[in-house]
């Protein structure tokens, strides 16, 4: 297989997947199992997730001295809303509370993120997209169906898309708008 057919070989471990609390495997988008990024499960092979992925972007893709940097998609501040808090990270057929939830996940995608950095190295870039939160660890973001109306639509996302230029960390800023039509929005 090629390159990125790998990804599945090399990353995916049963041991990783995000479960609820019967251990049926969590998905977000339908046919993409969901992955427990927190280190509230076992290391598989000494790494824990965002380490492992980390790798996987500097040793396969990076290596090709093709891309500029990386996108992670699916880069939540919190995960306590998702599947209506039936989670459970630590294998024990328990759901997490709330706040353990989300504080275990927001450390996971700080790891995968701090890792990455120091993995492909500064100059590159790092774009996520699921809000702000991870900005000092991001060279900006994804801006996905924008205007986005649960984000307060284009009167205070504009002003955002500018002011994420300058407020994260890694230089240079990078942000990407993804639009699209929607007729029920008024556009053709």
């Amino acid at each position: 297989t090629d390159r990125f057919g790998r990804v599945y070989t090399r990353l995916y471990d049963d041991a990783r997947v995000l479960r609820d609390e019967s251990g049926a495997a969590l998905s977000f988008w339908p046919g993409n199992t969901f992955m427990n990024v927190t280190k509230m499960t076992e290391p598989v092979d000494g790494s824990y997730w965002g380490e492992e992925l980390s790798s996987w972007v500097s040793e396969d893709i990076m290596s090709m001295n093709t891309w500029d940097g990386v996108f992670y998609d699916s880069v939540f501040q919190d995960i306590s809303w998702f599947n209506g808090g039936n989670i459970d990270l630590n294998g024990d057929g328990k759901r997490e509370d709330a706040n353990t939830l989300d504080d275990a996940w927001r450390e996971g995608i700080q790891l995968l993120l701090s890792e990455t950095t120091k993995k492909i190295g500064a100059d590159k870039i790092i774009v996520t997209n699921g809000g702000d939160f991870y900005a000092p660890l991001t060279n900006g973001r994804f801006f996905e169906n924008f205007p986005e109306i649960l984000e307060g639509g284009w009167s205070a996302q504009m002003p955002r898309y500018g002011a994420i230029l300058q407020d994260h960390q890694l230089k240079p800023g990078a942000s990407v708008i993804h639009a699209y039509a929607n007729p029920s929005l008024g556009a053709k």
